[in-house]
């Protein structure tokens, strides 16, 4: 089954992506993810 993508967001640098990816993972929060996901709808 290939991947698909729920969300998305645009940075100027790739460190600033890093940074954001990072925050997102450290919240360890299935309830925040989906919130993200469901914000994008």
């Amino acid at each position: 089954m290939p991947w698909e993508l729920k969300y998305e967001e645009k940075y100027a640098t790739n460190q600033e992506a890093r940074n954001r990816e990072s925050a997102i993972k450290k919240m360890k929060s299935r309830n925040y993810i989906e919130q993200l996901i469901s914000s994008a709808d």
